[in-house]
């Protein structure tokens, strides 16, 4: 399946980390990964409207209720956006 985010950006975001965090029925926060962790290295972005595609190819998921939530956050910040779908495996 594929997650599709369209986010409007205001002002400028300097250090920006894109976040996928996977959540079930009894685990928050099963995975969790982002690009400051694989790449140690932010994302700037400058006001304007984006398009995020998340891909989901064959999920290792046991059967169940799951949530994955996207967002982009400021390093030093909370959550600035989000979107998030839950789905059923």
């Amino acid at each position: 399946f594929l997650l599709r985010c369209y986010i409007t950006i205001k002002n400028r975001i300097e250090n920006g980390i894109i976040r996928i965090s996977i959540d079930s029925e009894i685990y928050k926060a099963m995975a969790v990964l982002d690009n400051y962790e694989s790449m140690h290295d932010t994302i700037g972005f400058n006001p304007g409207k984006y398009i995020v595609d998340i891909d989901v190819r064959s999920p290792n998921l046991r059967p169940g209720v799951y949530t994955l939530t996207a967002s982009i956050i400021e390093k030093n910040m909370v959550s600035i956006y989000f979107c998030s779908i839950i789905f059923k495996h």
